[in-house]
């Protein structure tokens, strides 16, 4: 993470947004920019471009100027019941912060802000919005391509290291996972991709793609909301070493927070395992909801 310098904050989120091309969450409790021209200017240039963009703000009944001012904008919004988080995220960087979004504090007051530097860090916040707050990037992610400028850390021959590290680390597994699962016929239409990833089918309205990440996707949002009701608590208790996110018509699960695939035969031998057992367990569960 880089520190962002107190009187820096504000100009930065304004940048994020201006530099959004897919989508931007805003993400302040309290909002108050009637009169905050430069970032009015920034918003009125995301709905000429057509960048998908949210404000989500506290649900209190205390705060009835934030929800005055954005329907007064007739900007799209939400809102979430005890509220306290500031952050600002688009494709591909975030910026964690002290700030709310009030001219105000933009002007008088001390605050701290955090940017995200790698893709690890982005994707924490990613994981935080989609638990948390609801957020479904998944209409935005374009082959995985998301976070993908988030930018490098001040080493860059040490980073480039890391980035080729983190790219090896989604595929060097992947062979011997397609050989493994068309050998034991676990799925159907197993397909390993030229971009790095696998791709099979639990059935032919739920589909698995497998990269450092498991994504299990459903193309029915009826048969999702039924197997999520029935399976839900049982499928999180038996994966409990993993970090499962269930969102609208998707499950991913990812590997335990500070887990470091060792690209090795060990390391190899290791993913396997815990591969072939998420995806076991998930055929388990699916099969006694068809």
């Amino acid at each position: 993470m880089e520190l962002i310098k107190p009187n820096e904050i504000s100009s930065k989120v304004l940048t994020l947004i201006e530099e959004s091309d897919q989508f931007v969450y805003l993400v302040s409790p309290y909002v108050n920019i009637l009169k905050w021209y430069k970032l009015l200017n920034k918003i009125n240039n995301l709905k000429k471009r057509k960048v998908h963009f949210k404000f989500i703000i506290r649900k209190d009944e205390n705060n009835k100027r934030s929800f005055d001012d954005l329907n007064e904008l007739g900007v799209p919004y939400t809102s979430i019941p005890n509220l306290h988080a500031k952050l600002y995220i688009n494709e591909k960087e975030a910026i964690i912060t002290s700030l709310n979004l009030l001219l105000n504090s933009e002007i008088n007051s001390l605050e701290i802000g955090y940017r995200t530097q790698t893709k690890e860090e982005y994707q924490e916040i990613i994981d935080f919005c989609e638990r948390y707050l609801q957020i479904n990037f998944e209409e935005f992610s374009v082959d995985n391509q998301i976070g993908n400028n988030v930018s490098p850390s001040p080493v860059s021959s040490e980073n480039s290291i890391a980035d080729a590290r983190f790219v090896e680390k989604h595929n060097f597994f992947l062979p011997q996972l397609y050989e493994s699962i068309k050998n034991n016929r676990t799925l159907s239409n197993i397909t390993l991709k030229n971009e790095g990833k696998l791709v099979a089918n639990f059935s032919d309205t739920i589909e698995l793609e497998e990269q450092l990440v498991t994504n299990v996707y459903f193309k029915d949002k009826i048969e999702y909301s039924r197997f999520k009701g029935l399976h839900q608590r049982e499928i999180n208790q038996k994966l409990s070493s993993y970090r499962v996110y269930w969102n609208d018509r998707k499950i991913n699960i990812y590997p335990s927070k500070g887990y470091e695939v060792e690209i090795s035969e060990s390391g190899m031998q290791d993913i396997l395992e815990h591969k072939l057992f998420i995806i076991n367990t998930l055929k388990s569960y699916l099969g006694k909801s068809n």
